[in-house]
């Protein structure tokens, strides 16, 4: 996999820590503290479940062998249609986290990374390296969801985390399906 698809991977994977960051303050304004702290959450879940993913995925495909290259496409695709189809659920007043306590930030935080867990299984059926995508994952997890919330202080912001959701879906799911058609047609 090259530099691009891992950049673009990594890209679609902030859509959600973007997308829940920019809802965050849709019951009262947070504080800087508070974004920051969300922010961190957000990172740190990421990198821990991309690094897991990555771990289960290295285990699963030394036992499946050639079966590798179809569980890497699959949870790409995976991964893919389940942004796009969240995203489309509903109006971010009615899916927003409110971030009261510590336990709701955790929450958010996890809700994040799961995306992130599911197309880090496959991961390494395509050679990335764990640990440096690992903390890309965490380091632009944590940006994306600072960047959000900063957006999303300005209520006509909302909707841009929905179509980044769509977008970083879609770009999952494109990029399965270059391997497959690069695969097949070598």
């Amino acid at each position: 996999m090259t530099i691009v698809e891992q950049i673009v991977i990594l890209l679609a994977l902030c859509s959600v820590p973007f997308s829940l960051g920019q809802t965050s303050n849709l019951f009262r304004c947070t504080s800087p503290g508070e974004d920051l702290l969300m922010s961190i959450t957000m990172a740190v879940f990421q990198g821990i479940m991309v690094l897991l993913g990555m771990v289960i995925g290295r285990w699963i495909i030394g036992f499946s062998g050639s079966a590798g290259f179809a569980l890497g496409t699959a949870t790409l695709t995976l991964a893919g249609t389940r942004m796009v189809l969240d995203a489309r659920k509903g109006e971010p007043d009615d899916r927003a986290i409110k971030p009261d306590d510590i336990g709701m930030i955790m929450i958010m935080g996890l809700a994040a990374s799961i995306n992130g867990f599911i197309v880090a299984i496959g991961l390494p059926a395509f050679a990335i390296p764990l640990l440096l995508f690992s903390l890309a994952a965490m380091l632009s997890a944590g940006l994306a969801g600072f960047l959000g919330i900063k957006l999303g202080k300005r209520a006509a912001n909302y909707g841009m985390g929905k179509y980044a959701r769509i977008a970083g879906g879609v770009a999952l799911v494109v990029i399965a399906v270059l391997h497959i058609y690069f695969y097949i047609s070598n």
